[in-house]
């Protein structure tokens, strides 16, 4: 049995610690958090243990989850890594590519496995749109469209980062994932709320891709109106990833176009 720690409570933790408990060969060995009493409340829902330091927790199991704020995730995964554990970091991984670049090669040098919490990746459509854009099946690829809404109240929103940290990471994998990097980029962001919280919840981001195809992304913290807003603490909008092709027409008079529409959900990825 494969036995998995995390570093960090915080609200993640409990759709990890579902995602741990879904695999038949893994289970939640500990957990460790700043705030000991987060790690306690994850720990009795989950029937782990509590560690008194992030070092006895990684000592203690064979992957390591990093689970906290993005400014430490650096830290904790080269901790983890010099141990010889496997990692599955939060998104986004780290403050910067220098960052990303020296975990990479650190996990190359010492023969562990480190995994980005790039969910979407691994759910059936995508990996549908991949297949239908690389086997030239869509046809030429002229514009891509990711739309990911999800209402935070201010309440809820004042504890994250913005869209740009907390959403828009999605976007930018699955942008990576199917089509590559872009040539160009313009964005912009905003804030429309009660003016309670300082944080955006509204980016926009415009893409030129190498074969001038151009793609448009928009992560939002607000609700949108065609959207039932009774439930508005538990109501997540879907990703959406429509493509249009030119090449190759459709059956019928619809155009070549592709839609993938995503609900907001997690699958626990653990390593064996």
């Amino acid at each position: 049995m494969i036995k998995v720690g995390f570093i960090g409570a915080g609200d993640i933790a409990y759709l990890h610690g579902e995602g741990v408990q879904s695999s038949s060969n893994a289970e939640l060995y500990g957990i460790w958090n700043r705030t000991r009493s987060k790690a306690e409340e994850k720990a009795s829902i989950f029937d782990s243990r509590v560690f008194d330091s992030p070092e006895d927790l990684i000592e203690a199991v064979d992957v390591v989850y990093v689970l906290t704020n993005m400014e430490t995730h650096h830290a904790y995964c080269m901790q983890a890594i010099e141990a010889g554990k496997h990692v599955l970091v939060e998104k986004p991984t780290a403050v910067t590519i220098e960052e990303i670049e020296e975990i990479k090669a650190f996990a190359h040098q010492k023969g562990v496995q480190v995994a980005p919490v790039h969910n979407y990746l691994y759910e059936a459509p995508v990996m549908r749109a991949k297949e239908l854009i690389e086997s030239g099946k869509l046809g030429d690829l002229v514009s891509i469209y990711v739309l990911y809404n999800i209402h935070h109240p201010e309440e809820v929103a004042a504890r994250y980062p913005g869209v740009i940290r907390q959403i828009l990471t999605h976007h930018a994998y699955c942008t990576l994932y199917l089509v590559g990097q872009p040539q160009l980029v313009s964005c912009m962001k905003a804030t429309v709320n009660d003016g309670s919280v300082p944080q955006e919840n509204l980016a926009m981001v415009t893409m030129k891709m190498h074969n001038n195809a151009l793609s448009h992304r928009r992560p939002c913290g607000r609700p949108l109106d065609l959207y039932d807003q009774s439930d508005r603490h538990q109501r997540s909008h879907p990703l959406q990833l429509p493509g249009l092709g030119r090449k190759h027409p459709c059956r019928g008079s619809l155009p070549n176009l592709l839609r993938v529409s995503l609900h907001h959900s997690f699958r626990g990825e653990v390593f064996s």
